[in-house]
């Protein structure tokens, strides 16, 4: 369902995506196709990123990362590039402390600066509440 919804962004649009996306193939999708995103990405465990880990581990705000390049089977399935692909992780306290990461390939920190993020990925709570009632 997530490649019939991306056929229907346009250029300015941004999607915005919870966990459960953490995957190279689909960062390389989105930049191939020129989708500005920002998802949050788990921190712990095999369902993380190591570079969110160190990310973490790191207590910078921000960080341009270069992500590993999908497998040859998962970009002949998703029909995206199999080369490495850059993103920014993005430290996001929220105000009952816990602390997020979220990946962007939005790389302009001048017109996307990283406090922003925080309150971009919090918007998205009352979408996923709106699906839910629907």
């Amino acid at each position: 369902m997530l490649f019939q919804h991306l056929d229907r962004l346009s250029g300015g649009d941004l999607l915005l995506m919870d966990r459960g996306y953490p995957s190279r193939w689909l960062v390389a999708v989105l930049n191939a196709r020129g989708v500005g995103f920002c998802m949050r990405v788990e921190k712990a465990g095999n369902a993380g990123f190591a570079c969110g880990r160190d990310f973490l581990r790191s207590h910078d705000d921000e960080l341009v990362v270069t992500l590993a390049a999908p497998d040859r089977r998962a970009a002949a399935d998703y029909e995206c590039p199999a080369r490495t692909q850059t993103a920014r992780l993005v430290r996001h306290g929220a105000s009952t402390g816990k602390v997020r990461v979220l990946k962007t390939n939005l790389l302009d920190t001048a017109t996307f600066p990283a406090h922003e993020f925080g309150d971009l990925y919090h918007h998205r709570w009352c979408i996923e509440e709106a699906v839910k009632h629907i």
